[in-house]
């Protein structure tokens, strides 16, 4: 499989800058490597199970956010547990800010805002051979009915290899400033939970935009 390497370098280091910048969603005590810096093989999967369990993540963790299901996310949040944080770009107190460090604070915003209705339209994983956790960034839609709806979303975030959450940044973009994400180049077929997959030096990308998926 093949991805447009150049777009996916871009769009990554692009991403990077942007989170490095975010105060509120970028704890500065970070325990994750960056994606960007391409450390590692991206040839092993087993740790978080393999690309199939990986997508099935991602799609779980989606409608867990978006339905604040509050035993689901108990347990996504019952490993080795760092951060949740998101920075709203109206960046102002009720307006969707967080950092919490325990996950009865995570539970506590999400109940409070009736949900996170997150729509993922691309994930970058980057597999390092022999690691504890999985780090990825990703892209994607605010959905629902709340003033962020249409919004751009942004982040990196960290999976324990028992697939619960380690850490999550995420930055919902301001109108008109959206940030490019990496695109498949990946024959229709190639396909899991609705997502086009590919693979580059950088490592696994999960695209619902090269794909049939809404």
């Amino acid at each position: 499989m093949n991805v447009r390497t150049g777009t996916v370098v871009a769009a990554i280091a692009a991403l990077a800058l942007v989170v490095a910048a975010c105060g509120s969603s970028a704890p500065s005590t970070t325990t994750t490597r960056s994606l960007a810096a391409g450390q590692g093989a991206p040839t092993d999967t087993s740790c978080a199970g393999g690309v199939s369990a990986l997508a099935d993540w991602v799609v779980g963790f989606e409608r867990d956010l978006s339905e604040a299901d509050a035993g689901a996310l108990r347990h996504l949040t019952s490993g080795r547990f760092g951060w949740f944080s998101v920075d709203d770009w109206r960046h102002g107190p009720g307006n969707g800010n967080i950092v919490a460090y325990k996950p009865r604070k995570l539970l506590a915003f999400i109940r409070a805002r009736h949900g996170l209705p997150v729509h993922f339209r691309t994930v970058a994983f980057s597999l390092h051979q022999a690691a504890r956790h999985v780090d990825f960034y990703y892209w994607g839609t605010v959905r629902g009915t709340g003033v962020d709806r249409g919004r751009q979303f942004v982040g990196k975030a960290a999976l324990n290899c028992d697939r619960t959450l380690r850490v999550w940044s995420m930055t919902i973009r301001m109108p008109g400033s959206d940030l490019p994400a990496p695109r498949c180049s990946t024959p229709p077929g190639d396909q899991v939970e609705g997502f086009a997959v590919c693979n580059d030096a950088q490592g696994l990308v999960l695209d619902r935009t090269g794909s049939n998926a809404a």
